[in-house]
């Protein structure tokens, strides 16, 4: 009999117990599956393992790890054996006697055993699970633009780019609820997919059709569906769809349909062929694509409508189209007008100006009507208001905002055919006033003895002129007003009152606006070394003034200005009776020194000379 020291007998005991309870939890997971389901038998997937050794990685899968089931081992109760004689190492096991099993059909039921030093095994079984919607943004869809109408039966479908996709796939369908699709999930990698024979094995009928994308990512995960476009299939190529020509004996040329048949063309004079058809013709091949209107039997003048529907083999037979195109034979077009207002390159702060251009005249004669136009770049791509009314004046469109805008006009005949476009006329909308000037000289409570009077100030951003305004009061609106253009700069040499005067000055920019007026400087004059006497001082603000008369007067027409050379005319008359030979202004002056003149009519229209200039001074205080 073999004999062990008390330590190994201490863990021989130990390993004893953690097999007995091992096995103790087996047998208990075994009928508790049994009673849970007695028509199917669970069985573990893998033998337990009691060695305390570290638990064995599981390699990740490459792409995002799916959730894993893993059935539950609980216990109510705790079996540990300890040893306290120096043992070399501690081992602890906890051990369930009541064992639940949770398990469904699609699932493989696991069991876990724990050990305190984690020697644990688990298995798992992958749950197939819908991935997140990727957080790339769907795709922007190109052409056939929404509600475009292509001539082609097997069209090219193209979007925009997705940075970061690695591939596309589309659903196109002939309703908007994509039931039956056409297409469903037909994946690419390119931006751009032509619906061929290995793509779409039938070709597309005349009629309407839908179309959407989602975009994948690196990970495989799917975007949101992108926006629906529509479009419409129609075999007409040309001519256009709202074609206006002079021309009786335009052909009609549409696109072949491979799958087709045979073509039926009609052509009347109401949108919903509802008449007696103009043209109403069957080709019984699909290789005729063209109708040339005989010499003898021409398209009438006037307004039609044509289309082009398409047999195909039985069960489907004829194919109505809902493309249904214009076409208008008309006479010579008129002469475009003329546009009044605004004037090219003009400036306006009016946010809704005034349209106006010349009348045209139709020598057949029948009425005429014209075509606005309103758009913000020089070829109309971006059109942004337009109208068809019979007067040559609108009023009725708010431009949106400030910035050049650019209109034209056209002459609509009887039959609504357009003449050529008007020249284009750009103008500018600009509501926004230019800055206060600043004011340089005199300076603000200097003093001056000079008898000429400089006035200086800094130029503002967008002004075309300036307003200067100068008086003995502040500020001082009840002044004189001097108009001085673009200078920036002004000159006074009319003498004035020794005492504080103040100035201002404003800004117009091209559009009308107006600053505000600067700050009020002030300066002090004072008299000259060789200043004499100003004579006919005024202490009323409306001075009398009187001359001396003149035979074969008429009547008689009296100036005040400013400046001695009457570039500022502050008050003027021509209505004093012939037998007056004095006169009170009837507008009130400012204070300062004025200059004056009078002269004689000898005629309705005939005037003598100006009088020699008098100067008079108008001081109230």
């Amino acid at each position: 009999m073999l004999k062990f020291p008390m330590r190994q007998q201490v863990w021989i005991v130990i390993w004893i117990i953690s097999i007995l309870f091992a096995l103790n939890t087996i047998a208990l997971a075994q009928e508790a599956t049994e009673e849970a389901s007695p028509t199917a038998t669970l069985e573990p997937t893998f033998t337990p393992t009691l060695t305390p050794v570290p638990p064995t990685e599981t390699p990740l899968p490459s792409s995002t790890p799916l959730p894993t089931f893993t059935p539950t081992v609980e216990t109510t109760q705790e079996a540990t054996a300890e040893v306290t004689a120096e043992p070399t190492a501690e081992v602890t096991s906890e051990v369930t006697p009541e064992v639940t099993v949770e398990a469904t059909a699609e699932t493989t039921p696991e069991a876990t055993v724990e050990v305190t030093e984690e020697p644990t095994v688990e298995a798992t079984q992958p749950i197939a699970t819908p991935r997140l919607a990727s957080a790339l943004a769907p795709p922007l869809l190109k052409l056939p633009s929404d509600g475009e109408t292509v001539n082609s039966v097997r069209p090219k479908l193209t979007w925009f780019k997705v940075n970061g996709s690695k591939g596309y796939r589309i659903d196109l369908a002939d309703n908007n609820t994509f039931v039956d699709p056409l297409l469903e999930d037909y994946a690419t990698s390119s931006t751009a997919l032509v619906l061929n024979k290995k793509v779409l094995v039938d070709e597309l009928r005349p009629g309407t059709y839908y179309w959407r994308i989602q975009v994948v990512d690196n990970i495989g995960d799917w975007s949101v569906e992108s926006a629906v476009f529509e479009f419409n299939v129609g075999l007409q190529r040309s001519p256009k769809d709202n074609t206006f020509t002079t021309n009786t004996r335009t052909p009609l040329v549409w696109t072949r349909a491979q799958d087709g048949i045979g073509y039926r063309l009609i052509v009347s004079d109401t949108i919903d062929f509802s008449t007696a058809a103009i043209v109403d013709m069957t080709f019984d091949t699909n290789r005729t694509t063209r109708y040339n209107p005989p010499k003898v039997n021409p398209l009438p003048v006037g307004n039609m409508w044509w289309r082009v529907d398409v047999q195909y083999p039985d069960p489907e037979g004829w194919v109505e189209s809902s493309v249904i195109f214009a076409l208008t034979v008309t006479p010579k077009p008129l002469n475009p007008p003329t546009i009044l207002t605004p004037q090219n390159r003009s400036f306006t702060n009016d946010s809704q100006p005034e349209f106006s251009w010349t009348a045209v005249v139709d020598p057949t004669p029948n009425p005429v009507t014209y075509w606005l136009q309103i758009a913000t770049v020089g070829n109309f791509r971006t059109v942004i208001f337009e109208t068809q009314q019979s007067a040559t004046t609108y009023t009725g469109f708010t431009l949106p905002e400030d910035g050049r805008y650019y209109v034209r006009v056209a002459t609509l005949n009887y039959l609504g055919a357009p003449s050529k476009w008007s020249r284009t006329v750009s103008f500018t909308l600009d509501t926004v006033d230019p800055d206060a000037p600043v004011l340089s000289s005199p300076k603000d409570g200097s003093s001056t003895n000079k008898s000429t009077y400089s006035f200086k100030w800094k130029s503002v951003r967008d002004a075309v002129s300036y307003e200067l305004r100068l008086g003995t009061t502040n500020p001082p609106d009840s002044g004189l007003t001097f108009d001085v253009g673009k200078k920036t700069s002004f000159k006074y040499t009319t003498p004035l009152l020794t005492t504080t005067y103040f100035w201002q000055v404003r800004a117009y920019d091209a559009a009308g606006n107006v600053s505000p007026w600067s700050t009020a400087f002030s300066f002090d004059v004072e008299s000259p070394s060789n200043a004499v006497p100003v004579l006919n001082r005024f202490a009323t603000t409306t001075p009398t003034l009187t001359w001396t008369p003149i035979s074969w007067s008429q009547g008689y027409e009296v100036q005040v200005a400013a400046d001695n050379k009457f570039d500022t005319i502050v008050y003027s008359t021509n209505t004093i009776p012939s037998n007056t030979l004095t006169h009170t202004l009837a507008t009130a002056l400012p204070e300062g020194v004025y200059y004056w003149r009078v002269r004689a009519r000898s005629g309705a229209e005939t005037w003598g000379t100006w009088s020699t200039t008098g100067v008079f001074l108008v001081q109230v205080s």
